[in-house]
């Protein structure tokens, strides 16, 4: 089992309005990390700037990949 941090700096992207609007289980991750996430590992996210703080604890329930949705959400 695998621990990771998502760590998201919000000048890049509003992880906030994310959890708030997609709060479905599925979230965008680095396409570097993607074939070493398995299911079962363990995750903590954890969101920089003026309202840093860790947001969510969780574990990976789904093999990653890409939907067609999250790739328009990346877009934006």
């Amino acid at each position: 089992m695998n621990y990771w941090a998502f760590h998201c700096n919000p000048s890049s992207w509003d992880s906030i309005s994310e959890l708030k609007e997609h709060n479905d289980g599925t979230w965008l991750i680095d396409k570097q990390h993607k074939n070493d996430i398995k299911v079962g590992d363990k995750f903590i996210l954890w969101i920089s700037g003026k309202e840093a703080g860790v947001y969510a604890f969780g574990e990976i329930a789904d093999t990653p990949k890409l939907l067609p949705e999250a790739e328009e959400r990346a877009k934006l």
